[in-house]
């Protein structure tokens, strides 16, 4: 019985830095998705970078704290 309950794999909790991660990577979406209702080139650009780092931190803020656990 010992041995078949150290199979079963155990879950790994998420931390806050997840929870943080997935809202940075949503809302980066959110403003990426911005250009297409801005009219001039110079806010298409402004969005499109903001967006890009708020995704990037998103992301690495989600995968690290999946891979410390």
């Amino acid at each position: 019985m010992e041995s078949s309950l150290k199979n079963i794999p155990e879950k790994k909790e998420t931390g806050p830095l997840s929870a943080i991660g997935v809202f940075l990577s949503v809302f980066g979406v959110a403003v990426i998705a911005g250009i297409f209702f801005t009219e001039s080139t110079h806010g298409k650009i402004v969005n499109l970078i903001c967006g890009g780092i708020l995704l990037a931190v998103g992301i690495t803020a989600f995968l690290n704290d999946r891979r410390k656990k």
